[in-house]
């Protein structure tokens, strides 16, 4: 990554405090109808990361049915759990193929058995990719961690002794308790006493993110910069070291302004704080290999640190600036777990969002206008974050202009997200004249502006910098459209 633009990386106004949106409690699996029935789902898209969730732990709750009955339910699902879970050529549980880690929890779950050490064990072929056990192997990236996770239920169940469910069996102290993924202190705490009166240890990386999901993450001074990448790697690697690069593909990415030490949950932590995604690790591993699917990888970052929206936020730029070019992208996944986090957006959020805003497909930027006005109904949304971020992802990221307006056309509905969609409009232009550049496409800002005003039967308050080039003589489109704005705003 170059270093940040000292010009660019201002600090943003600290977005302030709002009261939590509206979160229920999440439905555990207790039917093994259900469960087999998310299994059958889940093994074909599972880019719902909450439902892979409630799949998880339920098939752990529900372990404690006899086997048989267990086969019986699972019959329908075990030749295509097989071949699924046979899809990630990386071996079981890499997080390369949720999936395929499904299809392993329902073959285990049905029959009793643990996946093989590795694929090559179970296909007969060999490569040097996949000859480490699952078992030993820890999580590379960060979908790895829900695939280990999903590894450590499948030994939860393997283990299980047969006995009734009504025994019961220490719930998974991960699984989340309130649908925007976090567990309260007390419900942890409880968990935690469920499994000491069972006289047992709950497995590593669930105990590691369950208290990622009760508490924020570890360093809570953390801060973070926006920085820029102004060549983004898009070819495999040569044997001889060189890599191919795509000079056109511009974009921006986040960075830790320090590195943290390890907090309580070392492990998760230290991929949670490698913020940033390159060749070998998620985006363009999926875009290189037939089958995986990117959106589903993504789709779990949201819920391993809940309580720490900027963290999660800075993640989600990287498939968000991949949805700036052709090709495969989840850049709608990231968009929707951008909406779903719990808490104002800070300056990487904000950014994030407009790198949505910004994309090339016309769906991705109609699903950040919906994230859009999801946060603002939250009250999560501030207008002076969302300009500056335009401003930097224009000036210095290489976003279009022309396509944020795009997308800032579709939240314009109704109020908080019209408001926020005109004030951040008149801001980022002022920003931007501020900045001495008029980007192509500056006009439609304004125009955007215009038009919600008259929708909504208010302007927002004019910029000295507005008001001065509606009062020139300049003919040009911007200023124009700054003189309609000046009428509305004086009630003409």
């Amino acid at each position: 990554m170059t270093p940040t633009n000292p010009a660019a990386s201002t600090d943003f106004v600290t977005a302030a405090t709002a009261p939590a949106s509206p979160v229920t409690r999440v439905a555990v699996v207790t039917d093994p109808d259900e469960l087999v029935a998310l299994l059958a789902r889940l093994m074909e898209d599972a880019s719902d990361a909450l439902a892979t969730e409630r799949a998880v732990a339920g098939a752990v709750r529900l372990a404690g049915l006899p086997l048989a009955d267990r086969t019986k339910l699972a019959a329908p699902l075990l030749k295509r759990a097989r071949k699924q879970a046979m899809d990630d050529s990386s071996g079981p549980f890499s997080g390369h193929a949720i999936r395929a880690d499904i299809g392993w929890l329902a073959l285990t779950w049905a029959t009793g058995e643990l996946p093989p050490a590795s694929t090559a064990e179970a296909s007969g072929w060999d490569s040097p990719g996949s000859r480490a056990s699952w078992q030993s192997r820890p999580p590379a990236i960060l979908s790895g961690i829900l695939s280990t996770r999903i590894g450590e239920a499948c030994g939860l169940i393997s283990a299980r002794a047969p006995q009734s469910p009504a025994a019961g069996e220490p719930p998974l102290l991960a699984e989340p308790e309130l649908t925007d993924g976090t567990i309260s202190p007390a419900e942890l705490a409880t968990r935690e006493s469920l499994w000491a009166a069972a006289g047992r240890d709950p497995r590593w990386y669930d105990r590691e993110v369950a208290h990622l999901r009760a508490a924020p993450a570890a360093g809570d001074a953390l801060a973070f910069e926006p920085s820029v990448s102004l060549a983004m790697l898009v070819g495999r690697e040569m044997p001889w070291g060189e890599a191919q690069f795509n000079e056109d593909a511009t974009g921006v990415q986040a960075r830790l302004a320090r590195v943290p030490p390890p907090g309580a949950s070392p492990s998760c932590w230290t991929l949670l704080a490698r913020v940033e995604h390159h060749s070998r690790d998620d985006r363009l591993f999926a875009v290189r290999h037939t089958g995986i699917r990117l959106d589903e990888m993504v789709a779990c970052w949201p819920l391993l640190c809940p309580r720490d929206p900027e963290l999660v936020a800075t993640h989600l730029l990287s498939p968000l600036c991949g949805a700036l070019g052709k090709g495969r992208n989840a850049g709608t996944t990231a968009l929707r777990g951008l909406a779903g986090l719990g808490g104002p957006l800070g300056k990487i959020g904000h950014l994030a969002l407009v790198a949505g805003l910004a994309a090339e497909s016309a769906d991705v930027r109609i699903a950040a206008g919906e994230a859009w006005g999801q946060i603002a109904a939250a009250r999560w949304l501030d207008p002076a974050l969302a300009a500056e971020a335009i401003k930097f992802g224009v000036t210095d990221g290489g976003l279009k202009l022309p396509r944020i307006a795009d997308g800032l056309g579709y939240p314009t509905a109704a109020d908080p997200a019209a408001s926020c969609v005109a004030r951040t409009c008149v801001l980022a232009t002022a920003a931007l004249l501020a900045a001495g550049t008029r980007p192509a496409g500056l006009h439609l800002l304004l125009e955007l502006a215009a038009s919600v005003s008259v929708a909504r039967g208010a302007a927002p308050e004019l910029p000295a910098r507005i008001a001065g080039l509606a009062a020139g003589r300049p003919n040009s489109k911007l200023a124009e459209a700054a003189r309609g704005l000046r009428a509305l705003a004086a009630g003409d």
